[in-house]
């Protein structure tokens, strides 16, 4: 066996056994939090979250960390895709890994922005950002998730679909006949809600204004009486 197979057969072993690390994770934490992928809308089970990773050529020994690794987490089919980058010595494509506890990280922001959609939230891209800092500017170029180069990111590119027209978000148990979140219109919010709102707020106000005019007509009757009762008063003494 030749030196660049059996670099090619540790390569794989390697980035097999991170993929069965990062399904385990990613069950582990979807478990804990009682999140079922049967019952998350296709709209929001796939994104790529960024972290910081740490990476090795296999080929000329460089090492290097960004802040701008990222990885495609899948909750439906539950996998995950790692982008890679490049060396910068070599060329040489190199898979990004995480240590395990920035990767749980990585899923929980993910998990964390599913239920606030599904809450109805509008949420921008900064929410995965990860922590201490961006580090130096990214090379799009050397980076597998920007198309080295000839398109943008995966992450900062991502945008949140599904909150203009009818809503697709489901609740965890797969009924969305009770969710109050989603929205009926262009608008948020419940459409029946808002027209319930709406007509207490018109009924409120028709009740003030007819309280006003009753407690107005009440004061000018009141004020003509006294002016009466004051004249006779005057007659009655000349």
């Amino acid at each position: 066996m030749g030196a660049s197979q059996s670099a090619t057969l540790v390569q794989d072993n390697g980035r097999a056994a991170s993929e069965d690390t990062h399904q385990a994770i990613l069950r582990q934490e979807m478990s804990r939090r009682s999140i079922h992928s049967a019952h998350i809308s296709s709209r929001f089970t796939s994104r790529t979250m960024r972290g910081y990773g740490i990476a090795r050529c296999r080929m000329c020994s460089r090492r290097w960390t960004s802040h701008q690794a990222s990885a495609k987490i899948d909750l439906n089919n539950l996998t995950v895709k790692v982008w890679r980058q490049k060396c910068q010595n070599c060329d040489q494509l190199v898979e990004m890994t995480f240590k395990e506890d920035e990767y749980k990280r990585m899923v929980n922001n993910m998990l964390d922005r599913l239920e606030r959609q599904m809450r109805g939230e509008t949420l921008s891209n900064h929410d995965d950002a990860t922590r201490g800092g961006h580090g130096p500017p990214h090379r799009k170029e050397l980076c597998e998730g920007c198309d080295w180069g000839s398109g943008d990111c995966r992450v900062t590119s991502q945008t949140n679909r599904g909150f203009s027209g009818q809503s697709s978000v489901r609740s965890y148990s797969g009924d969305n006949s009770n969710y109050r979140g989603g929205s009926s219109g262009g608008g948020g919010g419940n459409g029946d809600g808002d027209s319930d709102t709406g007509r207490i707020v018109v009924g409120s106000i028709a009740l003030g204004v007819g309280l006003l005019a009753v407690g107005g007509a009440l004061a000018y009757a009141f004020s003509s009486y006294n002016e009466k009762e004051e004249q006779k008063k005057r007659e009655g003494k000349k």
